[in-house]
Order: C-alpha cells, then structure tokens, then sequence
C-alpha cells in the first residue's frame, strides 16, 4: 500500500505543501485550485489500482507475493488506497496554511488510536483476527479521513478551480514523485537487503537499532513540518532575506537539539540496546554508526525541502535517485564483507551524500551556506 500510496499522489503532497503555502495568504483562490484538481487526480489514479487489486489480489498475492494468503489483506489495501492517499494529500495542504500540528495528527496520529481503540474492543470480545484488525485500520483511516475533511472545509480558501488543470499538477507533480520514491527506496534498501542476505537475527539486531537512531529524526520532521510552506511564501515573494534567515536559523536549532541524543547514543549504546534484551548488544556498532548518520542528515537542516520548495525539485530528484543507486551499490557490496555493519555503513554513508551535496546545491542555486555566522 505504501508504495501504490507514492505513486497514487503523483507528488501531489509536495506540490500542495508548496503552493498552498506559497498563495494561500495573497491568492488563496490559486490555493484552494491546487487542492481541488489535486484531489481529483489522486482519485483518478488511486481508482485504477484500486480496480486492480479489487479484481486481481488473489492472482497478485500468488504470482507477485508467492503467498496466497496475502489476498485478502491485498483487498482490503486497495480498497483503502484512496483514502490513505488523499487524507495524507490534505494533510500536507493543512501544513500549507500553518496548521502543522492539526496536520500531523490527522495524518499520523488519529487513524492510528482509533485502530487500537477498535483492535481493543476486538480482543475484549475475542474477535482478533488478520482481517478483522486490517479492518480496524480501514474504518480508522475513513474517520480521520472525514475529521480531516471537515477541518478543510472550514479554513477560508474559496473561489473556483479554474486557474489548475489536473495536468498541470500530473506534471509538476513528476519531479515530485521521483524525490518521493527516492526516499522510499533510500528508508528500505537496508531492510530489502538484509531480508535477501542477512539471517533473521542480523535483521531483528538491525531494526532495533535503526528505531532507536531515527527517533532524533522527529527533530527535522518537526521542523521541516513548520518551515517547508515558509520557504515557498518566501520564494514566492522573493523575499531571499528571509528565506536565508530561515535556513540558516533551522539548521543552528537543529544542530543545538542533535547534539544531546546524538551523545546518550555514542556513550551508552549498550544501555539502549539491552532494554530490548542482552543479544541485541551486537548491535553495538551499528546503532552508533547510523546515529552519526542522523546526525548529518538532522544537522543539515531542510535541504530537500529548500530546493523543492523554491523551484529547485529537478536538482533534487538527481540527488534523490543517484544517492538511492548509491546506497543499493554499496549495501549489496558491503553486506558481504561486513555483514550488517556494512548495510549500516552504507546507509549512513548515502544519507551524508544527499544532505552534503543538497547544501552544496543551494549555495549554487540560492546563493547561501546552510550556516553562517552572520545573522
């Protein structure tokens, strides 16, 4: 579902973010455009895989997953496709107009609490199953989806739709996907290996630690959440001091509120480690060196949102699908000769390849460092 949800948006969450914080406040009728023809292509694309799985999940769960199985919840995926997409698509609008914690709840949060809640009362009256539970999620994600339905319908961006087109957005958003699955596929090509050619020990070893490393990520998911829609308002206005100023004061915070976990997990990396049980120390080593990987990519600040948020997303998605191959490369190569401390390695090296060089990229494109001194 992850992966048709990337393809059902078409970008459509980025570009969103993008305009919608870029025009909401001198032309919210521009604003409101982008949402509404947005919406439509998520639903045009979402209903053709959507049509797919609904009449071929037992042929995809045989001939694609080998596990029959699979059929079932693959229904039960496809059938909750469109909401998933479009209820994170609003969301990202919402973050647009400022409602940033608003946003993430409906988008991370409510679906989520209201699954456990019915997943509870399921198991109160013994009625826990795989269905069932996915079943749980589908009436949860529908909830949030209304909830956040309703709080769109209540900001103020009004007016008609004719200034968009649904292929003006399908081709702004294509640069916007390829970032999008270059993403995907740098977060899963640790685990994709590692599922091929490491032993279920190494791969359990290696997820505990790569959860324990990502939590300091929160930090840059918090403040990209608050400055994206700033850096497209800014350009937009051509407002440059500002958008500097901006960057530059985000990445001073981020490096200040890195620095504290990024420490507790170079000193202590056994003490975390042992919580999840004493054969989990192994893991030792690769738990510090994906920390000093988070803590390039945390202490580089927004920089992939600063060049898509400023017309610069072609630069990105080069930055995005080189260091993707990048990282396949040198996991597949490293996991032979150093196990999954090689898969670490390389994934702390690509992560500190795409934030180095997207810097790099905006002192070309913009004209500044991500740090200064100057204020």
């Amino acid at each position: 579902m992850t992966i048709m949800a990337v393809i059902a948006r078409w970008g459509t969450d980025q570009v969103l973010l993008k305009q919608v914080g870029a025009h909401y406040e001198l032309d919210p009728v521009i604003a409101n455009s982008y949402v509404r023809k947005s919406i439509k292509l998520i639903i045009i694309l979402s209903l053709i895989f959507t049509i797919i799985t609904t009449i071929f999940h037992e042929e995809l769960s045989i001939f694609i997953f080998n596990k029959p199985e699979f059929s079932y919840p693959l229904l039960w995926f496809g059938l909750l496709l469109g909401i998933f997409s479009l209820n994170y698509a609003l969301g990202e609008a919402l973050k647009g107009i400022g409602k940033t914690v608003l946003a993430s709840y409906l988008q991370n949060a409510l679906a989520i609490l209201l699954t456990i809640t019915i997943s509870m009362i399921l198991f109160l009256i013994e009625k826990v199953n795989l269905i069932n539970l996915i079943q749980a999620l589908f009436l949860g994600t529908i909830i949030a989806f209304l909830v956040t339905i309703i709080m769109w319908s209540r900001q103020s961006l009004k007016g008609s739709s004719k200034e968009i087109t649904v292929f003006s957005i399908f081709k702004e958003g294509y640069p916007m996907l390829l970032i999008s699955s270059g993403a995907l596929v740098m977060a899963w090509t640790d685990t994709l290996v590692l599922g091929i050619l490491a032993t279920s020990e190494e791969i359990g070893i290696y997820t505990v630690a790569t959860k324990i490393a990502l939590i300091s990520s929160l930090l840059l998911f918090a403040m990209n959440s608050i400055t994206a829609p700033k850096y497209a308002k800014f350009y937009n206005e051509r407002n440059f001091y500002e958008l500097r100023r901006l960057a530059q004061n985000s990445s001073k915070i981020l490096l200040l509120l890195i620095f504290p976990p990024t420490l507790l997990i170079l000193i202590f990396p056994e003490v975390l480690l042992s919580l999840f049980g004493d054969e989990f120390i192994v893991g030792v080593n690769v738990l510090m060196i994906l920390a000093v990987g988070q803590f390039i990519n945390v202490a580089s600040g927004s920089v992939g949102y600063i060049l898509t948020m400023t017309d610069h997303e072609n630069e990105m998605t080069k930055i995005m699908i080189i260091t993707a191959l990048i990282n396949i490369v040198l996991s597949i190569v490293l996991i032979h000769i150093y196990s999954f401390i090689g898969v670490a390695v390389a994934t702390a090296m690509s992560v500190s390849i795409w934030n180095i060089w997207a810097a790099i990229t905006i002192k070309s494109k913009l004209g500044f460092w991500i740090y200064s001194y100057k204020s």
